[in-house]
């Protein structure tokens, strides 16, 4: 997993909470057809996957959130085959131009900075770790190779500064499961929530952007578009009035303030030099 594509490894638990119902989002504009899904697809509806199916065949250009091969985690969890797993898989066979949207986001940072979110590249760092080792803690893998893992991650991420990785993983760890901080685990957990909708936010305008380019640079041409559902509309919007999708600057301010609580607790400065 890389540092830029963490977000798809989100837990089964954040996952169903951001996710209220299973029934996709099917909308139309133009030649664009735009399908939103839940992240893990448990339930299938006859007439909608045989229409699916259809619009597939029909469609020349095909767009897909992320990588959902069968080894993607989301796929692995998923009891019926994800319409985003079928787009891809139909794309290669059927040799149609296929855009799979975060794999064109080479710095997710960079995103946070064009909205103007004051968090420095660290900070987003050690956010990024904090998601991933609670979903650790909640997948209950191992504590000591949930850490390798974040270490290996970072090292990568800062190229190869190992010292600096393994510094801001302990930092990551600490202010999670410190003794003093584990008791404020409610309050980590407020603070990946908020940090998971800023990003996901972030990365919307992105594919609002993206899909209307490609419809704009292709307008005969059919496009199908499978992201996940609360994608949907926002996209359909921008292709109706170009309005792309806003971000409070209460929940940048609230994510700053909880996350310099945090680190002032457990002396960041101490641990990361």
């Amino acid at each position: 997993m890389s540092f830029d594509d963490a977000n798809v490894q989100l837990n089964v638990e954040l996952a169903k909470k951001l996710s209220e119902s299973s029934k996709p989002v099917v909308v139309k504009k133009d030649n664009s057809i735009i399908i939103g899904e839940t992240h893990i697809k448990t339930l299938s509806d006859e007439t909608v996957e045989q229409q699916f199916s259809q619009d597939l065949r029909n469609s020349n250009i095909i767009v897909v959130e992320h990588n959902s091969n069968s080894g993607n985690s989301y796929s692995q969890q998923s009891t019926e085959k994800r319409f985003m797993q079928q787009a891809q898989e139909h794309a290669i066979e059927s040799s149609k131009p296929l855009v799979v949207l975060d794999n064109e986001i080479q710095d997710r940072y960079k995103l946070w900075l064009d909205n103007d979110i004051d968090v420095s590249r660290e900070d987003f760092a050690l956010l990024i770790g904090m998601h991933s080792l609670l979903s650790d803690f909640q997948n209950q893998v191992p504590t000591g190779e949930s850490l390798k893992r974040l270490t290996d991650l970072y090292a990568k991420y800062f190229a190869g500064q190992e010292q600096y990785a393994h510094q801001l993983a302990t930092a990551a760890q600490t202010c999670l499961f410190s003794p003093g901080e584990l008791e404020k685990i409610d309050e980590k957990f407020s603070l990946m929530v908020d940090f998971i909708q800023i990003d996901s936010l972030v990365r919307e305008q992105y594919y609002q952007k993206r899909v209307m380019q490609i419809s704009r640079a292709y307008p005969d041409q059919s496009l199908i578009v499978v992201v996940g559902k609360d994608h949907a509309l926002p996209i359909l919007r921008t292709l109706t009035d170009g309005q792309l999708s806003s971000i409070e600057p209460s929940l940048s301010a609230r994510i700053s303030a909880s996350l310099s609580a945090v680190k002032d607790r457990i002396s960041f400065a101490n641990i990361v030099k």
